[in-house]
């Protein structure tokens, strides 16, 4: 496992703006470098078809200020932290196969991804961490599940299911890997983005939450999906559903396959669509 720290980088970066503007100093001094980093969140996170649909985002984030919260992060040691639960991790999963990590000042939206691409990789927005350390005690297994998983991982056959089943595995996994039990305080504190209230209403809603999503189970994934259940933060539709249910539903979904016996270690290798299959068979 390597971890490659993208501050210095940024530090030129933000000594190129007064010069070249915030977007072309982005593209020439960062972009350029880490590429291969950025592109796969381009095609999945933004689905998009090029970097100039970040564009708008790179104009209104302050530079500045990301580089004080990137600083901030080294300062508390946040890299070290990184590192020891990414080892921990690895050796819950005894995966010991090539991985990237990259610490990186991103435009304050991604905490951290682990992309389908041609090498496996891992990253996290640091700049999102710098005042909120304990929040990396979730997002390293977490993120760190999905590397594992997506090396064996099929873009162009994703479901919506799997998609929600593949958010429930590294939900899950990222308080196991604390050895933390699998109960309600925990699952929410797993769910940073949901309000107390927003859980309690999938508590109260679990099962016709869980057949509505996992009704459109064999849908492919659409931005609009996507947007609906699983990436749109801490908003609430008119209903009062979280934007970000489909994280609570598949993790539901993979705790119940536990209680039934499944091993954690299991996880890693756990095909989605048995999880699709139990929750059709006891929900839908």
């Amino acid at each position: 496992m390597r971890i490659t720290v993208g501050v210095d980088d940024y530090r030129r970066c933000v000594d190129a703006v007064p010069e070249k503007g915030k977007w072309q100093a982005w593209l020439d001094e960062y972009y350029s470098k880490f590429r291969h980093v950025f592109d796969p969140m381009v095609k999945y996170l933004y689905m998009a078809d090029s970097v100039e649909s970040l564009r708008p985002y790179v104009e209104a984030w302050d530079f500045e200020a990301g580089l004080r919260a990137a600083e901030r992060f080294i300062s508390a040691r946040g890299v070290d932290r990184v590192k020891e639960l990414a080892s921990r991790s690895a050796e819950i999963l005894d995966f010991h196969e090539d991985c990237d990590v990259f610490l990186m000042v991103g435009i304050g939206q991604v905490g951290g991804t682990a992309l389908p691409a041609e090498k496996s990789f891992v990253y996290f927005g640091i700049e999102l961490f710098a005042d909120k350390l304990d929040r990396l005690a979730f997002m390293v297994p977490h993120e760190f599940m999905h590397a594992v998983r997506r090396g064996g991982f099929n873009p162009a056959t994703l479901t919506f299911g799997h998609l929600v089943v593949e958010e429930g595995i590294a939900t899950v996994f990222s308080i196991v890997a604390q050895d933390l039990p699998l109960d309600n305080p925990n699952l929410k504190a797993a769910l940073p983005f949901m309000s107390d209230e927003a859980f309690a209403y999938c508590e109260g809603n679990r099962k016709a939450l869980t057949r509505e999503i996992f009704s459109q189970a064999a849908s492919p994934v659409t931005p609009e999906l996507a947007a609906k259940y699983l990436y749109s933060g801490p908003r609430c539709d008119e209903r009062g559903v979280p934007g970000s249910v489909g994280y609570y539903v598949g993790a539901r979904a993979v705790i119940d396959l536990l209680k039934e016996g499944r091993a954690v270690k299991e996880l890693s290798r756990l095909p989605a669509q048995e999880v699709i299959d139990a929750v059709l068979r006891r929900y839908c």
